[in-house]
């Protein structure tokens, strides 16, 4: 028996496997991306109260909708809230060193 009749099956196996986990991969991370954007739209039957105690306003979750849909709602969000936090931050600490 020759070297190639023995790695032949094993090369077609390990291309199958390596197949198979990247169409596993493509379809978990398709359904994580449906299941954020379904909890995503939670956001939008929250009042303005709701949303203004988790640092969002009713624009932050228009705005973010409307990207493409490679670009995860989520994550906008978080960028925004982080992004507000530390203005937040900054502008607190500038008026207490002014008082």
């Amino acid at each position: 028996m020759a070297v190639s009749e023995i790695r032949e099956p094993l090369v077609s196996g390990a291309l199958w496997i390596a197949a198979a986990k990247r169409v596993s991969g493509v379809v978990a991370a398709i359904y994580r991306d449906w299941n954020n954007r379904r909890q995503f739209r939670c956001l939008r039957d929250m009042s303005d109260w709701e949303l203004a105690d988790i640092g969002l306003t009713r624009d932050d979750v228009r705005m973010a909708w409307r990207h493409r849909l490679d670009i995860e709602p989520t994550a906008h969000l978080n960028q925004v809230v982080s992004q507000r936090s530390t203005l937040f931050e900054t502008t607190e600490d500038a008026a207490r060193r002014v008082c």
